[in-house]
């Protein structure tokens, strides 16, 4: 579920990365406020989730494994946390834009900002995907797989 979720927010990546080419030569029309929308609502719904699904779920599991099993995980998850925050905070600036265009408010979105967010992205996805989930499918067992599972469903239920 993790890993599906990662291929989703390169896709959205991407889709930001598109937006702010397509302001600069179509502008703010309603293809561009309904891709908009969709931005926001995926970073603010899906990657929420999928956040908490790591800090609230996945990691502390892993992080009691790794005193049990003598490997070191602070340094590794706690940079994870701050990526998350970091990541956070520059999606907040981005936000603010889109939620403009999303009305049909015009709005430049800043390449820059676009850029260190998919970069930021980037790099997280690739620690993630090369330290911490080789470590959860060596350790985690069935159950504990299950159990993770069931948190992550539960998580994105309708409330």
């Amino acid at each position: 579920m993790i890993r599906a979720c990662h291929d989703r927010i390169r896709i959205h990546c991407h889709s930001l990365e598109r937006l702010g080419t397509y302001l600069e030569f179509i502008g703010c029309n309603e293809s561009a406020q309904r891709a908009s929308g969709d931005i926001i609502r995926f970073f603010d719904i899906a990657v929420r989730h999928h956040f908490a699904d790591e800090e609230q779920s996945l990691l502390p599991v892993l992080l009691e494994i790794g005193k049990k099993a003598r490997v070191p995980l602070d340094k590794a998850m706690g940079a994870l946390q701050s990526d998350h925050l970091e990541l956070n905070q520059t999606w907040s600036g981005l936000r603010a834009n889109l939620q403009k265009i999303s009305t049909g408010q015009f709005m430049h979105l800043d390449f820059l900002e676009i850029s260190h967010l998919n970069k930021k992205y980037h790099d997280c996805l690739i620690q993630e995907e090369t330290r911490i989930l080789p470590f959860a499918q060596h350790y985690l067992h069935r159950r504990q797989l299950d159990e993770l599972r069931a948190a992550m469903i539960a998580r994105r239920a309708i409330r």
